[in-house]
């Protein structure tokens, strides 16, 4: 559905979990990972930031995936969070890290590794993109700065927005699907 252009598709999956451990595992992995991304980027920047590159996943995991694919849960935003953390922490600590640069990339994976490619049912494709798909947005948020992100006007802006892209993707399906 999303290659025939349902693109809030990409947004409104991130909301639907398969059942409560399902939803429960994605709400400790989010506080934990977007948490700490939060502590780098502030809140908004990092909430908004994190959908996008979520919603980026969901679109590579179904364009590569076999036609029919459905997935749902948070976890593509989890990887997509700790995607840009990686990067993000890759870039800013670059000369601190130059002879450990895949540090961050290594662990990254490893997460990747041990909590999302375990489970009969788990979408590994979801997780996948979302990791690489943070890559590049948290290569950029590097390059922007920190204090770009943290600036009130930027993180109360960006974090508005992403509250309300959730509703947004939700409204655009109920009027229009």
């Amino acid at each position: 559905a999303i290659l025939q252009g349902e693109w809030w598709r990409t947004l409104t999956a991130l909301s639907l979990h398969s059942g409560g451990l399902h939803l429960g595992g994605n709400v400790v992995a989010g506080i934990l990972i977007v948490g700490r991304l939060a502590r780098e980027l502030g809140s908004g920047s990092a909430w908004l930031l994190t959908l996008l590159a979520a919603a980026v996943g969901n679109g590579l995991n179904a364009w590569l995936q076999v036609p029919g694919h459905s997935a749902v849960g948070a976890s593509t935003a989890v990887f997509a969070a700790l995607g840009i953390l990686a990067a993000f922490n890759l870039v800013r600590y670059r000369r601190v890290l130059w002879r450990r640069w895949a540090l961050p990339l290594a662990g990254a994976a490893g997460l990747l590794a041990m909590i999302g490619a375990s489970g009969e049912r788990t979408d590994l494709g979801a997780h996948l993109f979302g990791l690489l798909a943070g890559l590049p947005v948290g290569g950029l948020a590097a390059r922007l700065g920190h204090d770009f992100w943290r600036r009130p006007v930027v993180n109360r802006g960006l974090g508005l927005f992403a509250l309300l892209l959730l509703p947004l993707a939700w409204g655009w399906a109920l009027l229009f699907a």
